[in-house]
């Protein structure tokens, strides 16, 4: 049974599910999916080449929902790919795509973008012509890699990640933990919740977000808006850090 004192954990991202605790969690959404229409010019550019890909790499679980959505709409069926080869940023992302019928030949054992590198640094890519499945707002670096070793490849912005105003906000009096799915839950969750309790817990679920939150922390310490001794702590997740792209 757990402790009467034991306070509650606030998730920021889109969906808790795969944040585990023993504790309750409050969910307080600060960011949302919005898919890109289809008919955007970038997005029907990389799909005119969709039976053309020799790979095609996932970077969160939402690439993967609107990607065969999309497909559907334009009248493919999923046979056309079998002998495609997918990799997926994560365990929760290629998750997703089994329950597509797809196996992934790999998934990153660092659910982040330097997993993925470290994927595609192994991979004979020669021949290759690879689709990169991601949101709008994410670090060119994927492409910057493929460009590099001289890889034919398309990028395909899917969908952008937008603030989510809450209707109501939580009292951090009644919590002890706060998540960070994305960097613009840093953003976000700053501009709604000051000053912080002494003593609250900040953890973040991927690298890139871990960095913008100490970033934004240095920055609040030398305007003086937080106290460097107010004892808060940050930490990476090691539940899962995919969830920089894994919405």
């Amino acid at each position: 049974m757990l402790a009467t004192n034991q306070k509650d954990v606030l998730y920021l991202g889109i969906d808790p599910t795969n944040f585990k605790t023993d504790r309750f969690v409050r969910h307080l959404p600060l960011i949302r999916v919005v898919p890109r229409p289809l008919h955007a010019i970038d997005v029907q550019r990389a799909f005119r080449s969709l039976l053309q890909y020799t790979h095609i790499v996932f970077t969160s679980k939402s690439s993967v929902k609107i990607f065969f959505r999309y497909i559907k709409k334009m009248g493919l069926s999923k046979d056309q790919f079998e002998n495609v080869d997918m990799i997926a940023i994560g365990r929760i992302t290629a998750a997703y795509l089994r329950e597509e019928g797809f196996e992934p030949i790999d998934v990153a054992k660092e659910e982040s973008v330097e997993g993925l590198l470290s994927i595609l640094g192994r991979l004979n890519l020669d021949d290759a012509y690879v689709l990169l499945t991601r949101a709008s707002t994410v670090y060119p670096t994927l492409s910057h890699f493929l460009i590099e070793k001289g890889v034919r490849y398309e990028v395909c912005d899917l969908y952008t990640i937008v603030e989510n105003i809450p209707r109501q906000l939580p009292s951090l009096r009644d919590v002890d933990e706060v998540v960070f799915s994305n960097p613009l839950t840093v953003e976000n969750f700053f501009r709604f919740f000051q000053p912080l309790p002494i003593g609250l817990k900040l953890t973040a679920l991927g690298p890139m977000t871990k960095r913008t939150l100490e970033g934004k922390l240095d920055e609040m310490i030398d305007s003086c808006q937080v106290h460097s001794e107010s004892a808060i702590h940050i930490s990476l997740s090691r539940e899962t850090k995919e969830s920089i792209y894994a919405f």
